[in-house]
């Protein structure tokens, strides 16, 4: 988009310095091992404060600090209305003070003069915060220092009070923005919950439960042919031998099959651990355990140790019934009160095989049970996904606000 010339009497501003908009501040932190300087009445931003928030202002911190401690270190009390930017860890969250406030060294806080709304300023900033995060630097951590912020410049009205009237239209449409975020953030909520809904309306058994006439309960070591842990092998993006499907390959419920690696094996090892149409993969250690993947038209692919393979014995079970029955919260509260640790760790083979199943001994109703679920979680998907996308154009349009009120050519104007 082509950017427009500055409005009549507007001036380009520089962030800080003699003829800046405002007074550019370091924080400070005092010493962390002496009890007089802390848990005072005096409020302490670290930038985890700051990305907490979900609103323009800050009125609270997570500590708080003593006038000892005030007055033993170089952070300063800054007047409500100053503007924190946080400058490492991360660069870029901002907010304006309610209340007195100081704050750690992560930030560079704006004081703005006299002429200059603090409202206005806050978008202003928050408007070039990606070129402020093009511009930070560092070797341990990111930062943007105080010389290089303070040159950065701003479009400023003429008066405060056009100031104010751009701020408060900006304002009023961020608040219409969160509005539109928290009504797609619900309907996304709901898809989720409608998931849930459907696998207990399938699944509204308990162990132990008596069945409906045509059930029966079997441990899956009993209607299973096989089960076993994956190969151990290195992988490689050489296309050499069979692929290696990894714990990382199994995203969303999906495998990219082009992007999964090699592996070098003999016949032996690609006749054991080959995968196959029907075959259902577990995740047995690590954030996702517990998450399963039925296999359909695998592409030459062994499977690694960190998963579990499940082969079906035909004669009792059909894969993808069993497979949605892995989605149920049947499977998920015996994986939780049976697992070892707090991160599932002692999901393995012996547990999966001890696992009583529910199935009807039909296998015409197994898989019409099996087709239902994946119809149902088919429409859950589109819902999700129409969700996701309206969250993805809502998440973008504070952005594009800012762009139409702030975005001109930086050449055409005179600069203070």
């Amino acid at each position: 988009m082509e950017k427009r010339k500055l409005p009549q009497g507007w001036k380009w501003a520089k962030l800080g310095g003699k003829l800046g908009v405002a007074n550019i501040i370091n924080g400070s932190t005092p010493a962390t091992d002496n009890p007089q300087y802390w848990d005072g009445d005096i409020l302490w931003a670290t930038p985890s404060d700051i990305s907490k928030l979900n609103s323009i202002y800050i009125d609270n911190t997570e500590r708080k600090i003593t006038e000892s401690g005030l007055a033993s270190c170089s952070t300063t009390l800054l007047p409500a209305g100053t503007i924190l930017l946080t400058s490492r860890a991360p660069v870029g969250n901002i907010a304006i003070a309610n209340k007195e406030i100081c704050t750690n060294q992560g930030f560079k806080s704006f004081k703005p003069k006299t002429n200059v709304d603090s409202l206005y300023l806050y978008f202003a900033i928050k408007a070039i915060i990606p070129e402020i995060i093009k511009q930070s630097h560092g070797n341990t951590f990111v930062e943007i220092t105080k010389d290089l912020i303070q040159h950065f410049e701003v479009p400023l009205p003429p008066s405060v009070n056009e100031q104010k009237n751009i701020a408060t239209k900006l304002e009023k449409r961020g608040n219409e923005i969160e509005k539109m975020r928290q009504a797609a953030l619900r309907q996304k909520e709901a898809a989720e919950a409608l998931q849930g809904a459907i696998l207990r309306e399938i699944f509204p058994f308990k162990e132990g439960d008596v069945l409906p006439d045509g059930w029966k309960w079997s441990a899956l070591g009993r209607i299973s042919a096989n089960i076993q842990y994956g190969i151990s092998k290195g992988s490689s993006q050489t296309p050499s031998g069979p692929k290696l499907l990894r714990i990382t390959d199994i995203q969303n419920g999906n495998v990219d099959w082009s992007r999964v690696p090699y592996c070098e094996c003999n016949d032996t090892e690609t006749g054991r651990y080959l995968l196959q149409d029907g075959d259902i993969v577990f995740v047995r250690t690590g954030a996702t355990t517990g998450k399963s993947f039925l296999i359909n038209a695998p592409d030459n692919a062994l499977f690694a140790s960190y998963l579990i393979r499940v082969q079906c014995d035909h004669n009792f079970i059909n894969p993808a019934y069993l497979y949605s029955f892995f989605q149920s919260p049947i499977y998920w509260n015996y994986i939780s009160e049976g697992s070892r640790g707090g991160t599932l760790a002692g999901f393995n083979a012996t547990m999966l095989s001890k696992m009583r199943i529910p199935y009807p001994v039909k296998r015409d109703d197994q898989i019409s049970i099996a087709n239902m679920f994946t119809k149902k979680m088919m429409d859950v998907e589109k819902l999700r996904m129409t969700a996701n996308r309206q969250l993805e154009a809502i998440e973008a349009m504070p952005a594009a606000v800012l762009r139409e009120v702030f975005d001109f050519d930086a050449e055409t104007g005179a600069t203070i």
